[in-house]
């Protein structure tokens, strides 16, 4: 059991190398976690549905993370006059206090004298608050313009007193907190590469930069043509000369820059630099407070909403305390420096000791950039074998511990010294440091700031949330303490208020009071009037110990499977967790996920891709296996023949359980053969070379099938169906990141997108040429005809920079329809968008043509391509599920004669 626990601890910590800006070191720690909880071999936990021999109600798998496993948070406040209140969070996220379930409704409240101390201020506040009292608020989150510590004691204990006299709830907010910025290079070459052979100048976009690392890298030879030069910067652009030397091939200039990234809402502060002095502030500040019986809750006591935006992800910050705890940090994970030296690929180098190595700064970043660190102490490059590195790992896993160090001692520390009541911080990504692994202190709870009247909530920000909650190591407080935009109407706090309880949400702090700009609530009555309504409904004890139902897919195997509300259901939620478990590629027919592998209650989660289809399933015994869907309701299984069951499934996700039978659906063989059958059908009538051999193939398949070997006759016959569609082209579907030419940023990854990567573009530089942001694909057309031209990548909006795209040399068109259409993806900016129709004639080696026609409304030329489809068919594509190569119904073999094109 001991040796099981430390491998826990293990996955925890390979957990911690893997930043949502870093998908290539996601991808190696998969292998990691998996055989890790297989090891662990953690039972899936359910709640059992009340019917006899019902399956599971409630489906919660996660290897290190049940309700048992989870501790209990609790505490014990003493207010000023001495008297004691307990408090706790249950299993089920809420705040117990004094044994009484405390589920506050109510807003945000920004005190004016707490910005302008004058008397005048006061009596605004004090009217404010009559009027809130007069309503019904009494609960309220007290919002600081500025940081706490600037305010003078007695303004804000004249507040708190008023406010626990007057009997109300309330939680402390520390305004902008850190405000030390955070400093430091920025590692991202693929946005700061100059890649022109005509230009004579480079030119580089760069705010909120100071300096720059120039590098000139001569690609022919394979050698660094300048290297070390820092150039200062007094304004956000930069035109270097990159004119080679005699004797240099092709040049490539880089810059890496030294960026101060200014403090605001959902920025990182220089935690390592200013944590000290900023937690002695804080203490000798508080520690005049005196709170009373009104006092519930600190949020943010670091940041306001602290997170990893933009390039943050990528800034190796140089702040001495930083480097001085990569130092300490190095010296526990190394024995020695020279093992240190062989992690880093640095074998040979001079460095005698883990000081020199902290200082270290590597030149690429993700697979990309200039195999070098440059060594910051002593003014050199040091080449190594990135590919070989282990640098960003321990990186990335050093700097989220440390954040989450401070994050859980800022917590420990308020509660230990000034006031031990929950301490909740706000979500505002999924990041490592929202997955607390911590057993005993540390933070308390998890908020969530969400835009008023967005669709998108429950699923980029409610449910994820959720499940960072549902995977802490201690029971977590879940609330909503932010709206922003325009909420202040009936109709969209109801709508709001319930997506948000419907989310497991167990505290709802909506109203905008007195707030600096926006809406003032106390001029809307009816809103208030709206979220009192609400309050009634979450007053019962019956809902403290109520959560959502979950279904749990893997976060890297996910399937179908998106974040939000479970297809075919009104409230279980899709939670992704770092758990066991397989993608179910059985295209054309279903796909899916696995939750564990070779476990006796191993799960295969199966959605159809085609409808409602009655499903068989060879089984060695059909009495031990057990269909449901994700709300627990009973699927029936039919006994078709002695080791043959049959199961309908539709686009709702049914969950089977084998009980450690292996499952393969027979329907899969007989559509896959069929459409192999069809296309070499077509393929003969186009008279496709690729037709005879794909003929040999799939007989092969049939007498696969013939013989009652489905799995195979599925391999045999999709091997080759994937490549005759490549030859035939039913269909033209080109992968984003496939381009034959481009100008964008990098290839990303991510688990979502089409074959796990997209073409990303994300940079405040504008191109480095003449010509604009874009990328060129090739493709061939089989049959002229009119087809429908398909984008799966980012969703127009504000952020997002505009596009037009053209066919060879016809003129550039815009898109035609910018909304999108079916499901969204990666965090619901991604989904297809119709570009327009073009007459295609039959030929070879015909060109598409996307062009980034300027940056986005917030100055930034951002846009990410994952797939594109060019069809005669009228049907909409979905998510990343290719279309059918030939249209026959499926289900219905027939004679194949002259089968339609999709």
């Amino acid at each position: 059991m001991a040796r099981l626990l430390d491998f826990e601890k293990h996955c925890w910590k390979v957990l911690f190398t893997m930043p949502y800006s870093s998908p290539q070191r996601r991808k190696w720690c998969v292998t990691t976690l998996c055989s890790g909880f297989f090891a662990l071999s953690v039972c899936c936990s359910v709640a059992v549905a009340q019917r006899k021999q019902a399956p599971p109600l409630r489906i919660e798998t996660s290897p290190f993370v049940t309700a048992e496993a989870r501790t209990t948070t609790s505490g014990t406040y003493t207010e000023a006059t001495g008297a004691k209140h307990s408090w706790m969070v249950n299993e089920q996220h809420t705040l117990l206090w004094d044994n009484t379930p405390y589920i506050p409704v109510g807003g945000k409240f920004t005190p004016r004298s707490l910005s302008t101390p004058t008397e005048a201020t006061w009596q605004e506040d004090v009217k404010a608050i009559t009027t809130l009292k007069e309503r019904g608020v009494r609960d309220l989150l007290i919002w600081c313009e500025k940081s706490l510590t600037e305010i003078p004691p007695s303004t804000l204990q004249r507040l708190i007193s008023y406010l626990d006299t007057n009997e109300f709830r309330y939680g402390l907010s520390f305004g902008n907190g850190i405000t030390a910025p955070l400093t430091g290079t920025v590692v991202k070459p693929t946005s700061y590469r100059y890649d022109n052979r005509e230009d004579l100048t480079a030119q580089w976009t760069i705010p909120n930069a100071d300096s720059v690392l120039f590098y000139l890298y001569d690609v022919t030879n394979s050698k660094l043509v300048v290297e070390n030069v820092t150039i200062p910067l007094s304004q956000p652009f930069l035109t270097v000369p990159i004119e080679p030397p005699p004797g240099v091939g092709h040049t490539v200039a880089i810059v890496y820059p030294h960026k101060v990234f200014p403090t605001k809402k959902g920025s990182l502060p220089d935690l390592w630099g200013a944590f000290d002095s900023y937690r002695d502030s804080v203490l000798m500040y508080l520690r005049q407070i005196k709170f009373g019986s009104g006092l519930r809750f600190f949020h943010d006591p670091l940041a306001r909403s602290m997170g990893m935006e933009g390039e943050r992800d990528y800034l190796v910050p140089d702040s001495s305390n930083f480097r001085l705890e990569f130092e300490a940090w190095l010296t526990r994970q190394y024995p020695n420096v020279e093992e240190l030296k062989t992690a880093w690929a640095l074998l040979g180098a001079d460095f005698k000791n883990f000081g020199q190595m902290a200082q270290l700064l590597p030149l690429w970043a993700n697979g990309r950039g200039l195999a070098y660190y440059q060594d910051t102490a002593r003014k050199r490059t040091v080449s190594t074998d990135m590919s070989q590195s282990r640098w960003w790992n321990d990186f990335l896993q050093f700097r989220n511990e440390s954040i989450l160090y401070y994050m859980n001692t800022m917590a420990n520390i308020l509660k230990r010294n000034v006031a031990n009541v929950p301490v909740v911080y706000t979500w505002t990504q999924q990041h490592p440091v929202f997955l607390n692994p911590d057993v005993e202190g540390g933070y308390d709870g998890l908020s969530v700031a969400l835009q008023a009247g967005d669709s998108t909530n429950m699923s980029h920000k409610l449910v994820p949330a959720y499940s960072a909650i549902e995977q802490a190591k201690r029971n977590l407080w879940s609330l909503v303490t932010e709206v922003e935009g325009d909420s202040a109407n009936a109709a969209t706090v109801q709508t709001d208020l319930g997506m948000a309880k419907k989310a497991g949400s167990k505290g709802y702090f909506f109203g905008d009071f007195q707030p600096v700009r926006g809406v003032d609530w106390l001029q809307a009555p009816e809103a208030v009037a709206s979220l009192i309504g609400f309050q009634s409904s979450v007053s019962n004890a019956q809902l403290a110990v109520e959560a959502p139902p979950t279904l749990t897919f893997p976060q890297f195997s996910p399937g179908m499977a998106r974040y939000g509300i479970v297809p075919g259901t009104t409230n279980v939620l899709w939670l992704g967790k770092y758990v066991m478990g397989d993608n179910l590629d059985w295209w054309p027919s279903f796909m899916g996920y696995t939750l564990g592998r070779g476990e006796a209650r191993t799960r295969y989660v199966v959605q159809s891709l085609r409808g409602t289809r009655k499903t068989h399933f060879q089984v060695m015994n059909p009495k031990t296996v057990f269909a449901f869907r994700a709300d627990g309701t009973p699927v029936p299984i039919k006994v078709t023949e002695k080791a043959t069951i049959e199961i309908v499934i539709d686009e709702r996700p049914v969950i089977i359980i084998p009980n450690q039978q292996m499952l393969f659906p027979v329907e899969v063989a007989f559509d896959t053969v069929t459409q192999l059958r069809g296309l070499v059908q077509y393929a003969t009538d186009l008279k496709i070379a690729g037709g005879a051999q794909a003929q040999a193939a799939l007989q092969v398949a049939s007498a696969s099938y013939a013989q009652n070997n489905f799995d195979r006759a599925f391999s045999e016959a999709r091997r080759e169906l994937d490549e005759l569609v490549a030859q035939t082209s039913p269909y033209i579907w080109l992968e984003g990141e496939n381009t034959q030419r481009h100008t964008f940023t990098e290839t990303s990854f991510d688990v979502e997108a089409s074959q796990g990567a997209y073409l990303n573009l994300a940079t405040t530089s504008a191109p480095s040429s003449k010509l604009p942001y874009g990328s060129v694909y090739t493709f061939d057309v089989m049959a002229e005809g009119k087809y429908n031209l398909w984008l799966a990548g980012s969703i127009p909006s504000k952020r997002i920079s505009p596009i037009t795209w053209y066919v060879n040399a016809e003129p550039a068109q815009p898109i035609a329809d910018p909304r999108p259409i079916g499901s969204r993806y990666k965090g619901q900016e991604m989904g297809w968008i119709f570009l327009g129709s073009v007459h295609l004639r039959r030929g070879l080696n015909q060109r598409f043509t996307i062009r980034v026609e300027g940056p986005s409304e917030e100055k930034e030329f951002r846009f990410g391509i994952d797939a594109l489809l060019m069809t005669t068919s009228q049907v909409a594509p979905n998510l990343v599920v290719r279309p059918l190569p030939i249209d026959i119904p499926l289900g219905q073999e027939g004679k194949i004669k002259k089968p339609k094109r999709s």
